[in-house]
């Protein structure tokens, strides 16, 4: 879903998605590698990023993009780094997008398009779950002792130990791009006005936002939870009703995390907001121009990841540092 939700908010909502493709097209040698013909390029597209234990995992795909910046999707790719400047890429065992990651019961666990699903003792050595369901899994998170991911046609799936996988009713079949674990409550946001809110994971009661364009990404902190999505839109609830924020920006926010009393989003164009309090935002300088696609917090830094490798460094989400792969 991730290139479906990017492409669909930007033709919507006026958001500069083909500018980010093209405007920002990446200088040659920044490029993998040229077709014979340079007409198209395959670059490291990354998607997320998880931080765990003193090792940084990004998930992604090696795309191939055209002279017109449409991208067609590649293999998935895995990449770890003890300190988010050197990174390795991994095999990850499939031809398919990974799309996100999380850690817990001393166990990696990734998922990606088609309904795949990953696991690793070590986040090096990769092995392929059996999901029981073909939608793109888009985001997943360890909470309460379970793994939790969500994925398209309002998929939801929950596992003890990440390799046997139930599939739960979530009531809707629209696609779910995010989850976020706060207050004892598990809330899922995607497309149109549903969001969904569970105690356990299980059982699942739609909300509505009051939101039209799609929702990306959602996070908690500070007893808020703050969604982020297409044209800018930012969400922000305390219990079960939702706030529009005013967010500067009519780009798409395709990731949000909170840390250091603060959360901090990110989406095309390089766009960096921060906010102390989810109502108020500010726009940052991130000293890129290409897309940016996760946000994590460390404990002591901030580190995204995007379009054409980008991975940059903060030590406050206020002050950027752009690093090579």
């Amino acid at each position: 879903m991730k290139y479906q939700s990017l492409f669909w908010g930007a033709a919507a909502f006026a958001v500069a998605f083909v500018a980010g493709c093209t405007d920002n097209w990446p200088p040659i040698d920044s490029i993998d590698s040229y077709h014979s013909n340079s007409t198209a390029v395959q670059q490291d597209e990354l998607f997320g990023v998880l931080y765990i234990n003193g090792k940084y995992v990004a998930t992604g795909e090696t795309a191939t993009v055209d002279h017109e910046g449409l991208a067609d999707r590649g293999s998935g790719i895995i990449l770890t780094s003890p300190d988010g400047l050197s990174w390795t890429k991994r095999d990850s065992g499939t031809e398919t997008a990974v799309f996100s990651a999380a850690y817990g019961d001393s166990l990696f666990a990734a998922v990606g398009s088609d309904g795949t699903v990953f696991t690793s003792p070590d986040g090096t050595a990769w092995t392929t779950r059996l999901s029981k369901t073909l939608p793109d899994l888009n985001c997943i998170t360890f909470v309460n002792n379970q793994f939790i991911t969500v994925g398209d046609r309002g998929t939801i799936l929950t596992s003890a130990d990440g390799m046997s996988w139930t599939i739960r009713s979530s009531g809707t079949t629209e696609p779910l791009s995010g989850i976020a674990y706060g207050n004892n409550r598990y809330v899922a946001i995607g497309y149109g006005s549903a969001v969904l809110s569970s105690p356990d994971g299980v059982d699942w009661t739609i909300k509505n936002s009051g939101s039209i364009p799609p929702l990306y990404s959602v996070a908690y902190g500070d007893s808020l939870f703050v969604a982020v999505g297409a044209g800018g839109l930012i969400l922000s609830s305390a219990d079960s009703s939702w706030t529009v924020r005013s967010s500067g920006t009519d780009r798409f926010l395709s990731c949000i995390t909170y840390g250091g009393n603060q959360f901090v989003a990110v989406g095309s164009g390089g766009t960096v907001l921060t906010s102390p309090d989810g109502s108020k935002w500010t726009a940052r300088n991130s000293e890129t121009g290409s897309t940016l696609n996760g946000v994590v917090f460390t404990g002591t830094q901030f580190v995204a990841v995007g379009d054409n490798g980008t991975v940059l460094l903060s030590p406050d989400g206020v002050t950027w540092t752009i690093k090579a792969m």
